[in-house]
């Protein structure tokens, strides 16, 4: 345990960089979706693009992982994405109400800390995670292809539910592995990746509790 302590006293500065940028990051997010929600014609641009805003997204994401040297430059792509998920959950209040909302938030809150917390011990006990990269790869793809082929069937709210839970369960296990990854300098990345990772973390563990309850309406 005493050379963990060591190990979090000489990552406790990348470590700093990089819940410092998630923090701003996610705090963008939730200005533009707490304070603009009620604005009828940023409403009206959220439901009307929805889809298209989707689609950027990805767009972007893509851009960023491309973007090598530039820090600048993959500041303002992490900037846009974290406004157009603002904008998205906005939109989002078509299809659940605001308490499905609020509750995916907090779930989503304790579901990061609490793996985090969990992943820290882990690590303290010298437990590294990087042979589940492979296994966890394989069950994006997995998930990502059957929710694909989901979209043209039409499926009832209990198969929806467990593939919400199965996102979550996988999503949150993704949280574990870069935590894990986060406090071992051989696996440095630059902060801001980091941080996009942990953000893309939050954001489908978020999107996977309030998919649990489209079934709910919301809607103004």
């Amino acid at each position: 345990m005493s050379n963990f302590g060591k190990l979090l006293i000489q990552r406790k500065g990348y470590i700093s960089q990089v819940y410092t940028i998630l923090a701003i990051q996610l705090a963008f997010t939730f200005v533009i979706a707490k304070f603009l929600r009620d604005n009828q014609q940023i409403y009206n641009v959220a439901i009307k693009y929805f889809f298209p805003l989707v689609v950027l997204s990805f767009l972007i994401i893509f851009t960023f992982a491309l973007t090598s040297k530039s820090f600048y430059l993959k500041l303002a792509l992490f900037s846009c994405f974290a406004f157009i998920s603002g904008i998205l959950s906005i939109g989002a209040t078509k299809f659940v109400s605001n308490e499905v909302i609020e509750v995916a938030l907090l779930s989503t809150i304790g579901v990061f800390i609490g793996v985090s917390i969990i992943s820290l011990g882990l690590t303290s006990i010298g437990i590294d995670l990087d042979f589940m990269y492979f296994i966890l790869l394989s069950w994006l793809i997995g998930l990502i292809v059957v929710q694909f082929i989901l979209f043209f069937v039409d499926v009832n709210h209990k198969v929806n539910k467990i593939l919400a839970i199965i996102s979550v369960i996988l999503f949150s296990t993704y949280v574990a592995y870069d935590t894990n990854q986060m406090l071992q300098k051989k696996y440095d990345i630059h902060p801001l990746d980091r941080a996009m990772f942990f953000y893309l973390d939050i954001e489908n563990i978020f999107t996977s509790f309030v998919s649990a309850n489209l079934n709910q309406n919301g809607g103004k």
